[in-house]
């Protein structure tokens, strides 16, 4: 365990000054020995390690101990360490539609870090809205069907449903690892238009 303060500097692998809010989960570091107070002088992002961040085109295969990156083979047979958020996962949790940063040396994966997630999107009272389509700003969409439940990308979202006059729209925010539930009752609105 180590402990830094005011005076511990972070830099990047360049070795300019960056945020500690850079030092996250699964990341490498080198570091630089503790001062009088017994706080780290120094932290740094190691550069003995590559990085692929916004990894959006990627296949895991735990069986065959296989990551892919586009179309780039990289071996996972080790122990691999995987975050979202400050929370350990496992490989088998990563989703599709997460964005990742991939951490390696050579051709073996050292960690990844889930930087988007996904949550879950739950309907309820579908009833009136089913064979219908349900829009999640202006790029997901998706057939209703009775009580849909389905993966999300996290961030904030405008929903909205419409079926033969009836229909409305509401804010939502998907919450990495969170379900989040809309009775689609609620959104009916006053009546046929």
């Amino acid at each position: 365990r180590f402990e830094y303060g005011f005076s511990t500097e972070f830099k990047d692998k360049y070795g300019n000054y960056t945020s500690a809010a850079e030092f996250v989960p699964g990341r490498f570091v080198t570091i630089a020995p503790k001062d009088q107070d017994n706080y780290l002088t120094e932290v740094q992002i190691s550069d003995a390690v590559w990085e692929h961040k916004k990894v959006r085109r990627f296949q895991v295969d735990e069986d065959r101990g296989v990551f892919i990156i586009g179309d780039t083979k990289y071996s996972i047979r080790d122990e691999v360490k995987v975050f979202s958020g400050e929370k350990e996962i496992s490989l088998s949790e990563i989703s599709e539609d997460d964005v990742l940063t991939v951490v390696g040396k050579e051709r073996k994966i050292l960690s990844v870090i889930v930087t988007t997630g996904h949550g879950t999107l739950l309907l309820k009272n579908t009833e009136l809205f089913e064979d219908s389509l349900l829009q999640l700003n202006h790029n997901i969409f998706a057939m209703i069907t009775p009580d849909l439940e389905m993966e999300v990308p996290e961030g904030e979202y405008t929903l909205k449903v419409a079926n033969d006059g009836w229909g409305g729209s509401t804010k939502i925010e998907i919450v990495r690892g969170e379900t989040t539930e809309i009775d689609l009752e609620t959104l009916k609105g006053e009546g046929r238009k």
